[in-house]
């Protein structure tokens, strides 16, 4: 995941209608925005791409980590794909033909 600039915003400049220049700024510059209340971060602004980018990183890394409890505990065995293939008498053209879901894993 790349390291994003940042930039740091009172947030009075937000309320005389100027958030879309802020926010054009962001875009442009891809850098994050510390939205500042009595010099103190208060929010933070980053791209709509990258905001995505962070989700993803944070499922695959919750992943991982669930991967790694179940590979540490040794009363569990782990199948292939292609073991539970065999097993469910399952084809790679089965796989291929079936709709794609989108899973909720929390």
């Amino acid at each position: 995941m790349k390291e994003l600039k940042t930039k740091f915003v009172p947030i009075s400049s937000l309320n005389r209608g100027n958030a879309i220049n802020v926010i054009n700024d962001m875009k442009e510059s891809d850098c994050a925005i510390y939205i500042m209340k009595n010099n103190s971060p208060e929010a933070v602004m980053i791209p709509v791409e990258t905001y995505y980018d962070f989700q993803e990183y944070l499922f695959y890394q919750k992943v991982e980590e669930r991967l790694f409890e179940y590979n540490t505990d040794n009363d569990k065995k782990m199948y292939s794909l292609e073991d539970v293939m065999k097993e469910s008498d399952i084809t790679k053209e089965d796989l291929d033909s079936m709709k794609d879901v989108e899973i909720d894993y929390e």
